[in-house]
């Protein structure tokens, strides 16, 4: 066993413990925001590399301004605050993932909420990402009807304004991808680790 599968597993053991420590089973909980609040503590342990590999190569693609504003839609602890030089904004169903971000000084301005009910003005974001997010949204028509809502439609018809990756094994993918491509014209699609980063 390597160094890094020892850590792994150690941390798995440590969640199992927390688990059940807790009054309530994560199985037994269908809210994303809540399943994050109880698994939190070994959140960053668990997914902090995985998450900075697919928002580095995010952060190649799309390149805001200083005076653009950026959405981040299941944000977390925010790894992608060092990765973005421009006015970001940070949307989770968790609070305790909020909470780790705020913790760590992130430079972002965070809202608890989900995808299905941002609460942002239309045509308010240039950019907008999301890293492993959107296959806990209940109602992912209506995530992609408020990106597009919130997203600048002088954006539209620049390259690249939306990175969403989406975790492949999902059982969901299929009908992920499928809403994607209905609502916008996907320009450049990444794999990366265990999933598919559609570039918009």
């Amino acid at each position: 066993m390597t160094i890094k599968q020892k850590q792994i597993y150690d941390q798995l053991e440590l969640d199992i413990k927390l688990l059940k420590d807790r009054t309530v089973s994560f199985e037994s909980v269908k809210d994303a925001g809540q399943k994050y609040d109880i698994s939190s503590p070994t959140y960053i342990n668990l997914h902090k590399d995985e998450q900075i590999n697919k928002i580095r190569l995010i952060a190649n693609e799309i390149r805001p301004k200083p005076n653009e504003k950026l959405l981040n839609i299941g944000c977390g602890p925010f790894f992608s605050d060092k990765f973005f030089d421009c006015q970001k904004y940070g949307i989770d169903p968790s609070k305790e993932l909020l909470n780790l971000a705020k913790r760590n000084h992130v430079n972002a301005e965070l809202t608890l909420g989900r995808a299905e009910e941002l609460p942002y003005e239309d045509n308010f974001f240039d950019y907008i990402v999301s890293v492993s997010a959107l296959h806990h949204v209940e109602d992912i028509e209506l995530a992609m009807d408020e990106i597009k809502r919130v997203l600048s439609e002088k954006k539209h018809k620049k390259n690249f304004c939306i990175a969403l990756s989406i975790l492949t094994e999902s059982s969901r993918f299929k009908i992920i991808e499928k809403s994607i491509s209905y609502h916008f014209t996907v320009q450049k699609i990444i794999l990366e680790g265990r999933d598919t980063i559609f570039f918009i």
